[in-house]
């Protein structure tokens, strides 16, 4: 991968922009701006248990959460810059097809992006845990 994160406010609103595309359901946007080779990690918080590479792996995961769920959206607190990701404690919010209740869980997510596109996206129960992991780096899939 060549230059990342070169202006991080740019970062910023790039992850605000493609968090209001995911809350739409807009596969296609996300692909335009996720890199082809993208790890995606959300451990034991979405089906793939693990992490997943490559874009069509991610939105085919992404879409599996969408057909589950009526309604699914992440609500942002707020954007921190922070060791060479945009890290973003959040709230998942999902309601189930043909049910009322709404499911909910605070979720913290790093972002790291490589010239202009999402390289990969970590989701953890814990803000800290996702300040430490953004300051340790981009991560890697591991296994198949």
């Amino acid at each position: 991968m060549g230059l990342c994160s070169a202006e991080m406010s740019d970062d910023v609103e790039l992850v605000r922009w493609l968090t209001a595309a995911y809350n739409r359901g807009d596969l296609v946007t996300l692909r335009e701006h996720y890199a082809p080779d993208i790890v995606v990690d959300a451990g034991d918080m979405w089906p793939a248990a693990g992490p997943v590479q490559g874009v069509d792996r991610v939105l085919a995961e992404f879409a599996s959460i969408f057909s589950t769920f009526e309604h699914v959206e992440v609500i942002a607190d707020h954007y921190v810059e922070h060791g060479g990701g945009v890290v973003v404690p959040s709230h998942w919010r999902g309601t189930m097809a043909g049910s009322k209740s709404v499911i909910e869980q605070p979720v913290a997510v790093v972002y790291r992006i490589c010239d202009g596109l999402v390289s990969s996206i970590q989701y953890f129960h814990d803000l800290d845990e996702a300040l430490a992991a953004a300051e340790r780096g981009p991560i890697t899939a591991k296994g198949p």
